[in-house]
């Protein structure tokens, strides 16, 4: 992401290894924002959400840094 130009252009780029990254940052950030709108609207159980974040972020680390 620092050799892109822009935010859009990284987003948008060819590059195989650019365009893995990038499906990497939308995965991440759409489980946690799909955690926020649970707690905005009030309908997460906080065991359940810790369990599943826990889970998620053990997750996301392992592949990280396989």
């Amino acid at each position: 992401m620092k050799e892109a130009s822009s935010a859009e252009s990284f987003c948008t780029s060819p590059d195989e290894q650019a365009r893995k990254h990038h499906l990497s940052i939308r995965k991440y950030l759409n489980v946690d924002e799909l955690v926020a709108v649970g707690i905005r609207e009030e309908v997460l159980d906080p065991e359940v959400c810790y369990s599943y974040c826990l889970a998620s972020y053990a997750t996301r680390c392992a592949v990280y840094h396989a």
